[in-house]
């Protein structure tokens, strides 16, 4: 009766549309003295591209409503609590009488995410299980700000992140030696690895990243060894270098094309 609630409360507030906050993250960046705090997802976008971080941060120009985004807002809720109900209680992840609460087009990013096996606590329970955790990430004189979708960390002293993607798994030309895993969400989940690894005082290498692309349920790992998380940590305070100085390259490169939202900006 308390997961029906629950769910019930979560579809409920969906779909009076009442979800009051926006894709995260709000803050772009902050200063505190000689502090300057920057939020992850948009140093990600001023290494994709730094005239994009001009126009939609900078200049504030906002971008079109993204209904994508906003019903992967909601897709990571219903996530949360699945797996929280399973954490709580193990026979809620065979309790398939609590799907008739999800919208019928979440039921199948649901489905997805039950068959990876991480709503399953029956086998490998975890000491302490965060979801939706934010954190603070210092590297150099700047602070990194994020969102972990869910840490475990177990008993022999390991901890593993997990990110979801609705997409399903795309891929990129990247260097062989860093896999199959788009440089964005490379970097992404070893500042996950790095955040987590100074928080909590742990050996990186005992921490395991995953993605789970929640469109085919594909899992691609990443490995927090020293020397990635020091390449990380060297490729984001440059960009944070390069923001804070107000570098924002080119106005065009090779690749733009009309499928992005500032390419008239770029090329009047």
């Amino acid at each position: 009766m308390i997961q029906e609630k629950y769910l019930e409360r979560i579809n409920k507030k969906f779909e009076e549309g009442k979800l009051k906050e926006g894709p995260y993250p709000d803050k772009i960046s902050a200063g505190t003295g000689d502090q300057v705090l920057f939020s992850l997802t948009p140093v990600l976008d001023y290494l994709e591209c730094p005239s994009l971080y001009k126009w939609r941060y900078v200049y504030s120009i906002p971008a079109r409503p993204d209904k994508k985004m906003e019903k992967g807002v909601l897709i990571h809720k219903y996530i949360e609590n699945t797996t929280r109900l399973g954490f709580e209680d193990s026979k809620t992840f065979d309790d398939h009488s609590l799907q008739k609460y999800y919208p019928d087009d979440i039921k199948p990013y649901i489905e997805v995410f039950k068959e990876s096996g991480l709503a399953d606590f029956s086998v490998n329970r975890p000491r302490k299980l965060m979801l939706e955790q934010l954190f603070y990430y210092r590297i150099g004189k700047y602070y990194i700000t994020g969102k972990l979708d869910r840490m475990a960390v177990y008993k022999d002293g390991s901890a593993e992140i997990v990110d979801y993607k609705m997409s399903g798994n795309k891929t990129e030309k990247i260097p062989a030696s860093h896999g199959s895993m788009p440089e964005r969400y490379r970097l992404q989940l070893l500042t996950y690895i790095g955040a987590v690894s100074d928080i909590l005082g742990m050996d990186p290498e005992n921490i395991k990243g995953k993605l789970l692309y929640l469109g085919n349920g594909r899992i691609d790992p990443a490995v927090g060894n020293p020397t990635h998380i020091a390449e990380m940590r060297s490729t984001l305070s440059g960009a944070m270098g390069s923001i804070s100085d107000g570098d924002f390259g080119t106005s065009k490169k090779t690749g733009c094309n009309d499928n992005c939202e500032y390419f008239k900006l770029c090329f009047r």
